[in-house]
């Protein structure tokens, strides 16, 4: 939500202080594996996805306050890492959007990637918090208007 209309999140990057607040996107999961999660200050890291024999592949880290996460493609301001063009992409999971997106799968063949982080513009919204991992599906937010007495 924001005070004027620019368009797509990653649009405000010179205007920030327009945002009142975002909501974190979860990371792909790759396959059945636990993707990550979006929400809060920073966008969860998934860890590392360990396959079939043990053998393990980096997975994307979450999105923070000032910088997206890391990955073969990392998040950005508005917008997470994606796996799209690339070559040689199995079922790799890609970013999930945020104020800074998570990074994709660290590997281009398989692993998660790091969840969004969310944000919220204290200077504007006031009594205000979030939080990651929370529920299953899709997130939610509650604004209540107090008109000023």
């Amino acid at each position: 939500m924001a005070s004027t209309n620019r368009g797509v999140l990653s649009k405000y990057e010179s205007y920030k202080s327009e945002v009142f607040n975002v909501a974190g996107g979860g990371g792909g999961a790759d396959g059945a594996s636990s993707k990550g999660h979006g929400g809060g200050t920073v966008g969860n890291d998934t860890g590392d996805h360990i396959a079939a024999g043990g053998v393990h592949y980096p997975s994307g880290k979450g999105g923070t306050q000032t910088a997206g996460g890391e990955g073969v493609q990392n998040g950005s301001f508005g917008q997470g890492g994606s796996l799209v063009g690339r070559e040689n992409v199995d079922s790799a999971g890609g970013g999930g959007g945020g104020w800074y997106g998570g990074g994709s799968s660290r590997s281009p063949t398989i692993g998660d990637g790091g969840g969004g982080s969310g944000h919220i513009n204290s200077s504007v919204l006031s009594n205000s918090g979030m939080q990651n991992g929370q529920r299953e599906g899709d997130g939610f937010a509650i604004i209540t208007w107090h008109p000023a007495l």
